[in-house]
C-alpha cells in the first residue's frame, strides 16, 4: 500500500487541508495481503497498514475509512 511514505513535500500540496476540511481519512489496498492489510474473521480490514493509519487518523482527529482495492 503506498499511502504512506515519505518523499518530498510540496510548496503547493493541499492533501492535508483536504483530509481536515472532509473530516475523513480513506486508505486503500489490496486484501489479500496478510499482516499489512487484510480481512479478518469478521469481514473487516485490518492490519499494520491500517493500525498506523488509526494513529494517523486519530492524531488529525479525523475518522479512517478503509477500503479494498483490486
Amino acid at each position: 500500500m503506498a499511502i504512506l511514505g515519505l518523499g518530498e513535500i510540496q510548496e503547493n500540496d493541499s492533501s492535508l487541508i483536504k483530509v481536515q476540511k472532509s473530516g475523513e481519512f480513506v486508505i486503500g489496498g489490496d486484501v489479500g495481503y496478510a499482516p499489512m492489510f487484510f480481512r479478518n474473521t469478521n469481514f473487516e480490514i485490518v492490519g499494520f497498514d491500517v493500525d498506523i493509519a488509526k494513529e494517523v487518523a486519530k492524531r488529525l482527529g479525523v475518522k479512517l475509512t478503509t477500503k479494498g482495492i483490486n
